[in-house]
């Protein structure tokens, strides 16, 4: 389902997916490539490893989300990547503070 993300004073559009029945409390974030390089959530690796993760009914919850300036997601990108860190940070608050939310979190990205 599509989420959106509060991120300061911008909000990140996302991706959730909650599984029923899951065989971890894990929760999974997937980062995309560099947003000013054309990343985003719909990234071809992000979107099959989403798929594939979701599949496996392992993890507890998968979030993808688009950086600021990405997609919906309000603000503007930034080529050091100071502000995308604000942007992961939220991400993890976010998951962690849902309804349902995982006992921890795995971070999965592009270097």
């Amino acid at each position: 389902r599509t989420v959106f993300i509060p991120s300061g004073h911008i909000t990140l559009e996302g991706e959730l997916y909650e599984h029923p029945k899951p065989t971890t409390a894990i929760g999974v974030i997937l980062t995309h490539p560099h947003s000013l390089l054309g990343g985003n959530l719909h990234n071809n690796v992000v979107s099959h490893l989403f798929q594939t993760l979701a599949a496996t009914g392992i993890f507890k919850s998968l979030l993808r989300f688009n950086f600021r300036g990405v997609g919906k997601s309000t603000g503007s990108p930034s080529w050091t990547g100071s502000y995308e860190r604000e942007d992961v940070i939220s991400a993890v608050n976010f998951l962690l503070t849902s309804e349902s939310p995982p006992q921890s979190v795995l971070l999965v990205g592009f270097c």
